[in-house]
């Protein structure tokens, strides 16, 4: 059961890069495919030199964005003949015994669900992909028909009930997850899948840019009937924060509104208010109510937090996404 390890960079991230290459092959990767988006170190010399032949890079004249990013990385793993692939953001680190336990996971999960159809993911902890209050008989429910940027008036009270546990330190045990839950999306950090996967679903939608396009293209899986398990025996970690983790800021909402970058905040906002319009609204009208809610929520945020100028990129990007103008927006390019 060979293994490509698909990632993609930019930036000043080369000793990132390093890292997250030296666990994938310390793990039993046998290749890897990374896709540099406009950097202008020396990824290709670098990587040559300590990784040898193992390693294809593929340079970018600009940063595409990690939609476009991943779908090249996909496409020329393939081409090279790969069996399985291993997508991981070029900060992601395996721990011990990660991807064993991710093939151990996907050759079980086989055996329920036609391996085109099938997707594993390893557990980011940082990100807390994981909220054991969420957890009902080995399934997570991530996402709701009809919300609007994750909002549904009907998760509040339980949203409230959750955040009065966590400050009172009584959430449920870690020793009662198990080892594998049910997710309805999935990022790219940690995702593995078999080739066929792709010949049925394609890559990643290079309209989308930055932020969302994981799980619109997870989406497609569980949208076609297949299944995406978390396995939370398979650790990793991120060397480097989230922008917009929602435990620094308190809510998804607030990190739009005080995230540190409008490219960010422009992209995510946009990418996934147009997913949830076409992929998870089933009554229109329900959504319009959490829609009207939402941004009302956003208005007493941005003045408790002095975000106008935030709130009105949010606005925008909210137009875009309902007139679907996606793509690469001229007024917030990328770094």
């Amino acid at each position: 059961m060979t293994t490509t390890l698909v990632t993609v960079t930019y930036g000043k991230r080369l000793e990132l890069l390093r890292q997250c290459l030296d666990s994938g092959f310390r793990e039993g990767c046998e290749r890897a495919v990374v896709v540099n988006n406009g950097s202008k170190e020396l990824i290709a010399e670098c990587t040559a030199r300590v990784f040898g032949d193992r390693v294809q890079v593929i340079s970018l004249p600009k940063n595409s964005g990690s939609a476009n990013g991943f779908a090249v990385g996909i496409e020329a793993a393939l081409e090279a003949g790969a069996e399985h692939i291993l997508l991981l953001d070029d900060d992601n680190v395996l721990h011990a015994g990660t991807l064993a336990a991710l093939q151990k996971a996907h050759g079980q999960a086989v055996m329920e669900t036609p391996v085109d159809n099938l997707i594993v993911v390893g557990m980011r902890k940082e990100h807390q992909q994981l909220n054991s209050a969420e957890v009902v008989s080995g399934k997570q429910t991530t996402l709701r028909c009809n919300a609007f940027l994750c909002f549904h008036l009907a998760d509040a009270p339980a949203k409230l009930w959750r955040r009065m546990r966590r400050k009172s330190g009584t959430d449920a045990r870690q020793d009662r997850i198990p080892w594998r839950i049910e997710r309805v999306v999935a990022p790219y950090g940690g995702m593995y899948f078999h080739r066929s996967l792709i010949a049925r679903h394609g890559v990643p939608d290079r309209r989308l840019v930055l932020y969302g396009d994981d799980y619109e293209f997870s989406h497609r899986v569980t949208r076609a009937g297949g299944k995406i398990w978390l396995i939370t025996t398979a650790t990793l970690a991120d060397l480097e924060n989230s922008w917009n983790l929602r435990s620094r800021y308190g809510s998804g909402l607030e990190a739009l509104l005080c995230g540190d970058s409008d490219v960010r905040a422009y992209y995510n906002c946009r990418n996934f208010t147009y997913f949830e319009k076409r992929d998870m609204t089933t009554s229109p009208a329900v959504r319009r109510l959490n829609r009207r809610i939402c941004l009302m929520v956003i208005w007493l945020l941005a003045i408790r937090h002095r975000a106008g100028e935030r709130r009105r990129l949010l606005l925008r990007s909210i137009a875009d996404a309902e007139h679907e103008r996606l793509g690469v927006n001229p007024n917030f390019p990328l770094p």
